[in-house]
């Protein structure tokens, strides 16, 4: 079955050392249909906005992430049956927070160590 639409959406692998681990910055979904799971930060992009734009919106909004030592664009994924219904593209950025974080990243529950 074809899609309905198509948008586009970008998402945020934002990485940080805390306590001498690695760690990943991860969300709890809001809404239906995955509300309480947990996702990488991201969002659609806005009709007037570029990519990068859109991304620093995104962990600014969703988990208060202002400042960013590093930001690059990644990937693309477009494959049709990537997520279920409406086609989604997205674009992926690699983030780095700097050391320490001003001001200060949420607590140890949003993030997820590589030693967990």
């Amino acid at each position: 079955m074809p899609h309905r639409s198509t948008h586009h959406e970008v998402l945020a692998v934002v990485f940080q050392v805390r306590e001498n681990a690695l760690n990943v910055l991860l969300w709890q979904r809001a809404l239906d249909p995955q509300r309480g799971r947990w996702a990488l930060p991201g969002g659609r992009l806005g009709h007037d906005e570029t990519l990068t734009d859109s991304v620093r919106r995104q962990l600014a909004e969703k988990v208060d992430l202002r400042e960013l030592a590093h930001l690059e664009q990644l990937a693309v994924f477009s494959e049709p049956d990537r997520v279920p219904g409406d086609r989604a593209i997205a674009s992926t950025f690699l983030g780095l927070v700097p050391s320490p974080a001003t001001p200060d990243l949420p607590p140890r529950p949003l993030y997820k160590s590589d030693a967990s």
